[in-house]
């Protein structure tokens, strides 16, 4: 599966996926300082938080800060993508250029 899902459908169980967001500030005014709109963004590595808050919200695995600070609002989903396979790099060499004495 590699479409963006529904945020409805999105896992509420812990399990890691990445969020497509949108920004709610955006539409009030454009960042004065670069004079864009943020649009449709991608965090990576989220999961469905309860432990801790009285409301449970969307959390960036890594820092552990909420999605919806910042005005941020998930509106669609998917799964990690797989890891990629291991490179074969061929018969393995030593690094050790020291001659024995």
């Amino acid at each position: 599966m590699d479409d963006w899902q529904p945020i409805e459908t999105a896992p509420r169980d812990g399990t890691v996926i990445d969020l497509g967001c949108v920004n709610d500030m955006d539409r009030e005014h454009e960042n004065e300082s670069h004079g864009y709109r943020y649009g449709f963004v991608r965090f990576t590595d989220c999961r469905w938080h309860t432990e801790y808050t009285q409301v449970p919200r969307w959390v960036d695995r890594s820092t552990e800060e909420t999605i919806e600070d910042n005005g941020w609002r998930a509106t669609h989903w998917m799964p990690l993508p797989e890891p990629p396979k291991p490179l074969n790099l061929g018969p393995s060499v030593s690094t050790n250029r020291r001659t024995p004495v």
